[in-house]
């Protein structure tokens, strides 16, 4: 029994003796060795299709095979996009050339003469001089002329108005434009420290728990006569401060020197910053 091969008939006769031979099993031992055959050629024919088909599909296809270092097959595919069709052109006569129609020019709007070409010529061109005796009543121009007698003679000057009584002044004198920068800054009599005095005596401060100290941004206009016009307060400093401020320099009476620009008054605008300490 040792000398009987596993894929003899006769060991598979012997795993069956005495058994139903016509069951499932024996009958797949039987077929084995051609199964297995069928199975192998069917396999090989699909892996050669699998590899041919897409050879035949890429047979236009290019490309570069290399070996690597390690002495390996390695391919680079080179898709080569598909050329055009060029058909062969035929041996047809370009189109001639036309020539578009000259149109006839517009109608004039208005009739027109041919004028005659000026033709210079060799001989001198004789010119008369007046002499001093056709100038005693005449001008000298640029043409000749017989004039008007009936005409009467040019004037520069022009009717004015009827109703003016002003006269032609210098135009020096200045109008009632505000200026910012002059040649002479306006001057309080007594100097701006008399001016500040002359607003601390004057201003009364509200009762406040914490002491500090607001700024009031004032500005006016000095007129030309020395009265302060136009008092406006800048900013908000909150506890009518701004009122307290107009008031005192609406009560300020004394005149300002004014400002000056080419020794002429003229109205100044004036900015002037106002402390005032709380306790």
């Amino acid at each position: 029994m040792s000398k009987v091969s596993v894929f003899d008939q006769e060991w598979i006769d012997l795993v069956f003796e005495g058994r139903n031979k016509s069951y499932g099993a024996y009958q797949l031992r039987q077929q084995d060795s051609k199964t297995t055959l069928l199975a192998l050629v069917t396999g090989i024919a699909l892996m050669g299709a699998v590899v041919c088909i897409p050879m035949l599909f890429n047979s236009n296809d290019q490309a570069i095979v290399t070996t690597n270092d390690d002495g390996g097959i390695v391919i680079h595919e080179l898709i080569l996009p598909d050329e055009p069709i060029v058909l062969p052109k035929e041996n047809t006569p370009p189109p001639a050339e036309t020539q578009p129609e000259a149109s006839a020019p517009a109608p004039s709007l208005t009739p027109t003469v041919r004028l005659q070409t000026l033709v210079a010529t060799s001989g001198p061109v004789e010119l008369e001089i007046p002499n001093m005796t056709d100038l005693e009543n005449a001008n000298p121009g640029p043409t000749t002329s017989p004039g008007n007698s009936n005409g009467n003679p040019l004037s520069n000057a022009g009717a004015g108005m009827p109703e003016g009584t002003d006269t032609d002044g210098t135009g020096t004198t200045p109008g009632n434009q505000t200026y910012i920068a002059v040649d002479e800054a306006p001057a309080f009599p007594g100097g701006i420290n008399e001016f500040r005095k002359m607003i601390g005596d004057k201003f009364r401060t509200p009762d406040l728990e914490m002491a500090t100290v607001i700024k009031i941004h004032v500005s006016f206009v000095v007129e030309r006569d020395g009265t302060i016009t136009n008092i406006k307060v800048t900013n908000k400093p909150g506890h009518g401060l701004d009122k307290e401020a107009l008031r005192v320099l609406q009560s300020i009476k004394t005149k300002w020197k004014p400002g000056k620009i080419k020794g002429q008054s003229v109205r100044t605008a004036y900015n002037l910053p106002i402390s005032v300490k709380l306790n």
